[in-house]
């Protein structure tokens, strides 16, 4: 992971990158960037980076589309929850349908390099996204999908963040996220809802 301030100061300009993949533009570091414009052109210098072999761009984010229309197709792999148009020839990883439960997420993935179940153990609608661009990085490796898929669904949340225990059977569900303002309450909260009944 590299921060847009990074790519804005120049402090990765030395390294090489194999492969970079965008999930999405949001309303953060504007107090740095000051705009949206300038935060979207500090995450896309990274997408620019020389001798890039894979790029992995998220495009149901407008900003994310824009990337993917603007850009080369080479080394293009998109990610997508909508059945939207997908640039022709480019490799997709789609999200065809989503479940969530009391013990995380089932995305049917729909892709130019197959079809797969993945369960995985992380709560909230974001990490849908997420897991479907390091699945599109580990297809982009040319890893077999069956096994990209198994090994993602091997995955866990990090320590406190929105970390599940129970949830299976009779045990109760409890969620630790050690959210520490109003907003990221709100959307731990949110994430939760998800999952839960009633």
């Amino acid at each position: 992971e590299v921060s847009s301030h990074a790519l804005d100061q120049g402090r990765v300009n030395g390294v090489r990158f194999n492969t970079a993949a965008f999930t999405n533009l949001t309303r953060d570091h504007l107090d740095y960037h000051g705009t949206m414009e300038a935060y979207g052109a500090a995450k896309a210098r990274l997408l620019a980076s020389p001798g890039l072999a894979h790029r992995v761009i998220n495009v149901d984010d407008p900003f994310g589309a824009r990337l993917a229309e603007e850009g080369s197709t080479a080394g293009l792999t998109v990610t997508t929850r909508a059945a939207a148009a997908l640039p022709r020839g480019v490799p997709f990883v789609r999200a065809a349908r989503v479940t969530p439960d009391p013990g995380g997420l089932i995305i049917e993935v729909q892709s130019s390099f197959g079809g797969a179940q993945l369960p995985l153990r992380l709560m909230g609608e974001f990490n849908v996204d997420n897991a479907l661009t390091v699945l599109a990085v580990l297809l982009a490796w040319n890893i077999p999908l069956a096994d990209a898929a198994r090994a993602l669904s091997l995955s866990r949340a990090a320590s406190g963040r929105m970390e599940v225990f129970g949830g299976r059977g009779r045990t109760p569900l409890a969620i630790v996220d050690y959210a520490h303002t109003p907003d990221a309450l709100a959307n731990a909260l949110r994430a939760a809802r998800l999952h839960c009944r009633g």
